[in-house]
């Protein structure tokens, strides 16, 4: 039966947006494939193309009434604002975009808090620094010298004198 085709095809198509919406993000193949689905399940259903594209257009025109009303009424905007990201990444709550002292710290000594291989945590200056080296591997406790600055990235090199293994 072709109505049951169709039907199938349509439910299919809304699963698909589902998926897209609630499980992958952004807008790829599942998105595409469930608006492609519904569109024929709704084109297969339709005993003319004019019938279908008069039918698609009457139910965008209400989808699109129906967001409008929902963002007048504050029930539902809480359902929207579970689709937004509405906290704002601030330095009170944590969010540090961008160090700007970190270029004051090349030619400073501190001493690795981490075995740094080549990633970890040290110590320079009285602060708690992300340090990464050029591939060496440096023990935990072992003095180290800030060679450079490239934006974010502190790179160290183990202080002349310490001895290598």
């Amino acid at each position: 039966n072709a109505h049951v085709g169709s039907l199938i095809i349509f439910i299919v198509g809304l699963a698909l947006l589902i998926v897209e919406i609630f499980v992958t993000p952004g807008f790829g193949v599942a998105g595409l494939l469930g608006i492609a689905a519904i569109f024929g399940g709704v084109f297969w259903a339709s005993p003319s193309p004019g019938y279908a594209v008069t039918a698609l257009l009457i139910g965008l025109a209400g989808a699109v009434a129906l967001v409008a009303l929902s963002f007048r009424f504050k029930k539902t905007r809480k359902v929207w604002n579970r689709l937004i990201l509405g906290l704002r990444q601030e330095n009170e709550s944590g969010y540090i975009s961008a160090d700007h002292t970190l270029p004051s710290l090349v030619g400073q000594s501190g001493v690795a808090l981490t075995t740094l291989r080549p990633a970890g945590v040290a110590n320079i200056m009285g602060r708690r620094v992300d340090v990464v080296t050029e591939g060496d591997y440096i023990e935990e406790g072992v003095a180290i010298e800030v060679m450079a600055v490239e934006g974010l990235r502190v790179i160290v090199k183990r202080a002349s004198g310490q001895k290598t293994d």
